[in-house]
């Protein structure tokens, strides 16, 4: 932008006397001090020191803003560096640009000089910050949502064992028969027959009650018999989780548990890397992305991994979310839970929104098996019928993300690349 930059990492050569070298650059050469605060700012030796030499320079010169806070990764605001916790710092997380901006703007409204103002970057960078910021167009694209719509069987049926229906609904989930509880009652898309036979009774012996799918939730009847609305709603999704459950484990995938709920992953029998070619929904060219890879530096095997929890709002679907597990045998997660947790948090700490989004667009591909939809057993005449991941028109786009579509049309193209100084990962690499 024309300014003149001076970095401790770059401007110290070999033979300086450090801090004199410091000292000096703060106190006769500085119009502006910016402090890039981070994780690993935050550990670094010597930067609160930096940070008092400033503050000195500050008060002896009387200068309100000398020192800027520039926010650059995840670090809370609550650990930022406690002689500048009165003071405010520009945000590069969210959007990269929009941060430059500000501190562009900051530094032109204080007349900061420019000695270079005659370089070519000069135009391109404005150029840069315009493209960057999140500007709205009025042209509309697709958005895809992490939700999977949901069909179900026109019938469903409550059976009623007064004391033995957990008992019962564990031998149905046993034999991959979907089903829940509420009290005495079981919750089933199973006939009769079906039922009968895993209880060893005659059809004609059982007590339920048939209901049309769709009342399920409005049905005055069902009033009448104590079972309220948001019971059944609740009823109805846990008949619809063990559903989804028991057609991941039908698939021989293997389940790690998280606080309340399951996430499945591919096993690598071989323990060696899995990679899945997926087709883009938006049309662009693709590689196949690695969905179970090797990690040397925790020598074991990462797997992308799934969970999905059903929900009616706005109408029926799964949400589903995406996961990192580790294994050493390429079955079995690593037990420890606190150990698998913080290596997810420094193993994916690189990866963003677009690397996300391939992975879940690669693991469905994978998981549908080139076919439409998913069929889910209920021991009943139809089967609960999940489809593809729901499709939305957005009315605008924003600007990055036509930048962010050109980048990984590029990096789609490009052979796999391992980097791993820079912490720069693309699919088909081994992930460190």
């Amino acid at each position: 932008m024309g300014y003149q930059v001076w970095a401790d990492l770059e401007d110290l050569r070999g033979g300086n006397k450090h801090w004199r070298v410091i000292e000096e650059t703060l106190q006769d050469q500085t119009a502006k001090v910016l402090v890039v605060t981070s994780r690993a700012g935050r550990r670094a030796e010597g930067v609160e020191q930096e940070i008092n030499i400033a503050k000195g320079v500050e008060r002896e010169l009387g200068l309100e803003t000398f020192i800027i806070q520039l926010r650059v990764d995840d670090l809370p605001y609550t650990q930022l560096f406690p002689t500048l916790n009165n003071r405010i710092a520009i945000s590069f997380t969210e959007n990269w640009g929009l941060g430059f901006r500000k501190l562009v703007q900051q530094l032109d409204e204080e007349s900061i000089p420019k000695p270079n103002t005659d370089r070519v970057a000069f135009e391109f960078s404005s150029q840069v910050l315009e493209a960057k910021s999140d500007r709205l167009l009025d042209s509309p694209e697709p958005a895809f949502a992490s939700w999977l719509p949901i069909t179900l069987p026109e019938e469903m049926y409550l059976y009623e064992f007064p004391s033995s229906a957990k008992t019962i609904c564990s031998s149905l989930l046993d034999e991959s028969i979907p089903s829940n509880i509420f009290g005495s009652f079981l919750l089933t898309f199973a006939v009769p027959d079906t039922i009968a036979y895993y209880v060893d009774s005659e059809p004609s012996r059982l007590r339920y009650k048939q209901y049309r799918t769709s009342d399920w939730t409005n049905c005055e009847e069902l009033e009448k018999c104590q079972i309220r609305r948001g019971d059944r709603r609740h009823t109805l999704n846990g008949l619809l989780n063990s559903a989804w459950e028991k057609f991941l484990e039908s698939r021989e995938l293997s389940a790690y548990f998280l606080s309340n709920e399951k996430a499945y992953f591919f096993p690598s029998p071989e323990k060696t890397p899995v990679k899945q070619p997926y087709s883009d929904p938006l049309g662009r060219s693709t590689r196949p992305i690695t969905l179970v890879g090797e990690s040397s530096r925790y020598s074991s095997l990462w797997h992308a991994a799934i969970s999905a929890r059903a929900t009616q709002s706005p109408y029926l679907h799964f949400a589903c979310r995406l996961h990192v597990a580790f294994t050493e045998d390429g079955f079995i997660p690593i037990a420890d839970g606190d150990k698998a947790f913080k290596m997810r948090r420094t193993f994916c700490k690189m990866w963003w929104n677009d690397r996300w989004r391939r992975i879940y667009f690669a693991f469905l591909e994978r998981l549908f098996d080139g076919k439409g939809e998913l069929l889910l057993s209920t021991g009943g005449k139809q089967n609960i019928v999940i489809g593809k991941p729901i499709e939305f028109t957005c009315p605008y786009t924003l600007e990055t993300d036509r930048a962010i579509q050109s980048v990984e049309a590029i990096e789609d193209a490009l052979p796999p690349v391992e980097d791993d100084n820079h912490g720069v990962f693309l699919e088909g690499a081994e992930d460190e």
